[in-house]
């Protein structure tokens, strides 16, 4: 799939069996710049990522601009990675926006080599009345600032929910922006949401338990231009429960020492 301009869309409402690949299907999504491109009901079942130009890191999706890729009402199966390899489903850039909509992604597999997407600060990810589960690196991975809604779904299982891809930010970049709402990310070896440069976070009427090392990390230390440490974090009506076992920079909350805390 390529597109620069226009809308489409692909239908198998009501037929959940509906598989949209044949099982020796090995290419990728393609390039989404311009438009909206939604998928409605049925099954990807992958069995693998194409090889890319950086033979270490493979990308399946990737788009840009104000192109718009929306999965409802559907069940995305992502393969397991190959040894030495980390791929990335969705690759949302310089203004794109991937929305998950009453769906559910598995990752299969035991390696913990996976994202679901990966995703600048002029893009979007919104994963809406969903499941998400299975060995992910992280779920969802910023870089560069990035924003992510998470409303009405579950994140459970893998090493992080939402995290950090790493890698220096420039000064001046807009922080992260993570809202969760009346959702529950629970399960994570190592964080439910960890943001070690700067960032803001809203948690509504949502959990966060039982993730191996915090819940919420804002624990930043100041290293300009890059990392500002500052940050922002609003909660109500939440539970954070059961993270971390005690030591040093675990917890429910960790934060750096001039996060600007709300409750409503």
């Amino acid at each position: 799939l390529a597109t620069s301009g226009g809308d489409i869309t692909f239908t198998a409402e009501g037929d959940a069996t509906h598989e949209w690949f044949a099982s020796e299907f090995q290419g990728g999504f393609g390039r989404v710049d311009v438009g909206v491109t939604r998928v409605l009901g049925g099954r990807m079942t992958l069995t693998r990522v194409p090889d890319g130009g950086n033979a270490s890191t493979r990308v399946w999706g990737i788009y840009g601009g104000s192109g718009l890729v929306s999965f409802e009402s559907m069940r995305l199966s992502m393969p397991e990675p190959p040894s030495g390899v980390f791929q990335i489903l969705f690759q949302p850039i310089a203004g794109g926006e991937l929305n998950v909509v009453s769906s559910e992604v598995v990752a299969q597999g035991t390696r913990q080599a996976q994202v679901l997407a990966q995703n600048d600060h002029q893009s979007r990810v919104r994963i809406v009345s969903s499941t998400v589960s299975g060995p992910f690196a992280q779920v969802v991975s910023l870089t560069v600032g990035g924003n992510v809604d998470v409303s009405g779904s579950t994140l459970i299982g893998g090493v992080t929910g939402i995290g950090f891809a790493g890698g220096q930010e420039p000064g001046g970049v807009a922080r992260p922006v993570v809202q969760v709402l009346d959702s529950t990310l629970r399960g994570f070896s190592s964080y439910g949401v960890h943001l070690p440069n700067h960032g803001e976070v809203t948690v509504l009427n949502s959990t966060i338990r039982d993730n191996g090392r915090a819940g919420i990390f804002m624990a930043g230390v100041p290293n300009l231009p890059w990392v500002t440490a500052e940050y922002a974090l609003r909660m109500s009506g939440s539970t954070i429960a059961g993270n971390g076992s005690g030591g040093a920079d675990q917890g429910g909350v960790v934060p750096e020492r001039r996060c600007h805390r709300h409750g409503w």
